[in-house]
């Protein structure tokens, strides 16, 4: 199993949310409507933000799961980004 730091996991944490940011917002922005679809909870962050990109505070959530993921950096104790989306969406 391939190990990272939790710097490194942070930081690849990050590049995946700005590229979902910038397509779920020029989706929107052009008038279409996006789907996200993937196999980790830290998807909801980008696709959370890139809708408020396009559409400030002009939204709303519905968060259908079995759990709250709203664990922070200051509580985790995984540091993996699907135990925080709920947390960072708030």
């Amino acid at each position: 199993m391939l190990k990272i730091s939790k710097e490194e996991n942070l930081i690849q944490q990050h590049q995946v949310a700005r590229q979902l940011i910038r397509g779920v917002a020029h989706e929107i922005k052009n008038n279409s409507i996006p789907l996200t679809i993937g196999g980790d909870h830290s998807l909801a962050i980008g696709t959370i933000a890139g809708v408020n990109d396009a559409k400030p505070n002009n939204f709303g959530v519905l968060w259908v799961d079995r759990h709250f993921d709203a664990h922070s950096p200051k509580n985790t104790p995984s540091w993996r980004a699907h135990g925080m989306p709920t947390a960072v969406a708030i």
